[in-house]
């Protein structure tokens, strides 16, 4: 009993760890009120509040909708608690983004935590055994990406591992339900029937429609579940209940469907980021470029996915051509070697996708994946044992590998959030020099927020594009201010809509400035047009910058 406890204890760890590390980047980094996160993090703020009263969400591009939702809730319920000074709640949401955002930030992630405490204890239930079930609460520290995405930012992406984790105990929960099946009689009765089988592909199609209407890049994971299930009936179960599950969670966007297929079916035919740019279906020398870029960010992903083929490989060698006798142990290596494969197959699809529109947290769903893997050597090391017929599968040789790899995979990953934590506190000092230069040098000036101004205001606007709704009760609460689009090429206020630069320079005698990226940077980026108009770049910043118009 008293073994049991402090084994159930040790899966307080890596929680509290991220825990930590969440606690430590909001203090220094990511706190809201540093305004240094507005894309997409208002976005969403606003397009959740905009689901008040059964509102239809206008931002479906991800399409995002469960998060949505979840998050409309999350800030219902800090409003039921905390309602302010009669304020209705889009008002109160309005006047206290900061408050709202940090309420987002802190809930999501708690549940992520709890999620990786939860699957800790789930895999040690399941397998009885304790290092199985701290290698899966190691997910995290997989990739940088998992920590940045997955405990800080407010965005479809940080539900997005939520869900992924979920399916991993559903994985873990399945493939020791078929392993029991290991020393039955030949002719005993199988670990589980058509009939839990079936509950699996439900339960599993729940899972993935939820997560497809998250984010559309849950897709390539869709076919773990296809190749693990073993007949025709239960695939199409599957399928099914995803499709009942995007259309269920979708609901709050149903009337948006074409604005969601359009956008969708451009990525796939245009080259340009978010399906901008000349039609192509791909550009071969930014593919490569790309495939370089992802494997220098995702180095511990991608020795894995490598690992991964070879001993799939040395699998179908040492098993399946016929080298083990044992009929229950024939059971299990079916479901091991139908789930390997579907793994290794989602995570090179994952690749192959994410490369021509290149971001790494484009690959969160199948990195979440990658403790699977890491973790089916030690079933068959369970089998093999110090059977010499099969020294590849060795105790020793499993052991070492396994504990080099999360060695490295921690090192690799603890160095590249360092190295993110370095630019964020850079982007915090810019943002603070040009907010003091603002107020200072420049109080006089007219000042124009264009694309990831850190400010609370742009912040706003940005949301605001979602959700045009907003904007009598922006102009109310802060006043009129104005904007650039750097698209169009445009100027626009809260108050009045578009305003011409020589009305701007009239009525504020020249004196204006803009307040966002550096255009080089944007135009690299997303290939904008750079303005047309005469400016002087005033600060010099990596990240923010201002610019004087010329007169």
């Amino acid at each position: 009993m008293k073994q049991k406890v402090i084994s159930y204890m040790a899966f307080i760890l890596i929680p509290l760890l991220l825990l930590a590390v969440h606690v430590y980047f909001f203090i220094t980094v990511d706190n809201p009120a540093y305004t240094i996160n507005t894309d997409p993090d208002y976005a969403y703020l606003l397009s959740a509040v905009d689901l008040s009263n059964l509102g239809i969400s206008k931002m479906v591009l991800h399409p995002g909708t469960t998060f949505q939702v979840l998050a409309h809730l999350v800030m219902r319920t800090a409003y039921f608690l905390n309602p302010g000074a009669g304020e209705n709640f889009q008002v109160s949401v309005l006047k206290n983004p900061v408050f709202y955002l940090t309420v987002l930030q802190g809930t999501f992630a708690l549940l992520n935590i709890i999620l990786v405490l939860a699957l800790g204890i789930v895999t040690y239930r399941v397998t009885k055994r304790l290092y199985a079930g701290l290698l899966m609460q190691f997910t995290p520290f997989f990739s940088v990406q998992l920590l940045i995405f997955g405990f800080r930012k407010v965005t479809a992406d940080i539900l997005l591992i939520s869900v992924s984790l979920v399916l991993t105990m559903v994985l873990v929960k399945w493939l020791h339900e078929e392993q029991e099946s290991v020393g039955r009689p030949v002719g005993g009765p199988p670990s589980l029937t058509k009939r839990g089988i079936y509950k699996y592909a439900i339960f599993l199609g729940v899972i993935s429609g939820f997560a497809l209407a998250t984010k559309v890049t849950f897709l390539v994971v869709l076919v773990v579940p296809i190749m693990m299930l073993p007949s025709i009936r239960s695939r199409f179960i599957y399928l099914a209940s995803t499709v009942a599950g995007v259309f269920i969670f979708t609901l709050p966007i149903a009337s948006q469907y074409p604005i969601l297929y359009r956008f969708i079916a451009q990525i796939f035919t245009h080259k340009g980021i978010y399906g901008h740019g000349a039609p192509a279906v791909i550009d071969l020398g930014e593919y490569v470029s790309n495939l370089e870029k992802l494997a220098a960010e995702n180095l511990p992903f991608l020795l894995l996915l490598i690992v991964g083929i070879i001993f799939l490989i040395t699998i179908y060698i040492k098993y399946i051509n016929g080298r083990s006798q044992n009929t229950g142990d024939s059971i299990f290596i079916s479901l091991s070697a139908r789930m390997l494969p579907a793994i290794l197959i989602s995570q090179i699809l994952g690749i192959l996708v994410v490369a021509r529109h290149f971001k790494s947290k484009y690959l969160l769903p199948v990195l979440c994946l990658s403790p699977v893997l890491l973790y089916l050597p030690g079933l068959f090391k369970q089998k093999a044992g110090t059977d010499k017929t099969h020294p590849v599968f060795s105790r020793k040789w499993v052991n070492v590998a396994v504990s080099c790899f999360i060695v490295f995979s921690l090192g690799y990953t603890l160095y590249g959030l360092n190295q993110f934590h370095y630019i964020q506190s850079l982007r915090l000092k810019e943002a603070a020099a040009i907010k003091q230069k603002l107020t200072g040098e420049y109080k006089d000036h007219c000042i124009i927020y264009y694309y990831n101004a850190p400010s609370e205001i742009f912040g706003l606007e940005f949301g605001h594009q979602w959700t045009p709704a907003f904007r009598k009760a922006l102009l109310e609460i802060y006043g009129d201010h104005y904007f650039y689009n750097h698209n169009a090429r445009t100027f626009y206020s809260w108050k009045g809509g578009g305003i011409s630069l020589e009305e701007l320079k009239t009525q504020y005698h020249g004196r204006i400035i803009l307040f966002g990226n550096p255009f080089p940077q944007l135009r690299e980026k997303q290939n904008i047009r750079l303005p047309d108009f005469p400016l002087k770049d005033v600060f010099g910043g990596t990240y923010y910058t201002l610019y004087v118009v010329g007169i």
